[in-house]
């Protein structure tokens, strides 16, 4: 049976796949319906670099890992590893882009045979950090792993290796490294934390890999692009939500 995996979304920084039931899908399309979980937040796309290198695509490689493992089980369950077809949406359809276009998912054969992205895509202007650096030193200095510098004494430190940081940061708790987490300021409607460009799992920027050179990666996936109705209207007020929006906001939405 053709197996379908879902990836979910909601901005790198919540969310499960436990709450999405793949029961009637299953039973309706004669597939085999896949959820699963993948680190989020700070602890699935905290980006550090050093020197020319970068890593912290940490929820990418748990959909690697996820995506191996269920080439070798899917046989067992009726299910064909050659016929396995990503789903996401929002954040997860940017994942599922980045996936589509990384050498990480295709050794000998390919990871995924298709991909289905809703609204969203590595290409939107929200799907990448850019710039990790200055996220990574302010949950630092949170944390009192370093001490609170001004941006031109945080270029000294952006020198400086990040292990005795990352090490310090490790000491910590789990709750302590959320509570952290979310005193970092952030643009509104952007993610505290997003992938990054690693030279591995995302060799290059989206722009670069969607183009010529890497065509060679997602050229034999077969790909359906799509949007779902109202997909940003947790953003809005409850005030607006019950009442209606006024028309200067309509104005500025639209």
């Amino acid at each position: 049976l053709p197996a379908l995996v879902v990836v979910h979304g909601d901005e790198y920084g919540w969310n499960s796949g436990n709450p999405y039931n793949g029961t009637i899908l299953a039973s309706y399309g004669q597939i085999i319906v896949i959820t699963l979980n993948y680190r989020l937040g700070v602890f699935g796309f905290l980006g550090r670099c050093e020197s020319s290198s970068c890593s912290g695509n940490s929820g990418l490689s748990d959909l690697v890992a996820a995506l191996k493992m269920l080439t070798n089980i899917l046989p067992a369950f009726g299910g064909d590893p050659n016929l396995i077809t990503l789903l996401g949406w929002g954040s997860g359809a940017s994942l599922v882009s980045l996936l589509m276009a990384s050498p990480i998912t295709q050794p000998n054969n390919r990871m995924f045979r298709r991909a289905i992205l809703l609204d969203g895509s590595a290409l939107a202007p929200w799907a990448m950090s850019k710039n990790p650096q200055p996220i990574f030193f302010q949950l630092a200095e949170h944390l009192k792993c370093i001490e609170k510098v001004d941006k031109k004494k945080r270029l000294a430190h952006n020198q400086r290796s990040a292990e005795s940081i990352v090490r310090c940061m490790q000491d910590h708790s789990p709750q302590n490294i959320t509570r952290a987490a979310r005193k970092i300021s952030t643009p509104t409607f952007l993610s505290r934390f997003a992938p990054i460009i690693d030279g591995q799992v995302v060799p290059n920027k989206p722009e670069t890999l969607f183009g010529t050179q890497y065509g060679s990666l997602f050229r034999n996936v077969d790909l359906l692009v799509g949007m779902t109705n109202n997909p940003a209207h947790y953003l809005l007020p409850n005030d607006d939500i019950r009442l209606g929006i006024d028309k200067e906001k309509r104005e500025k939405i639209f």
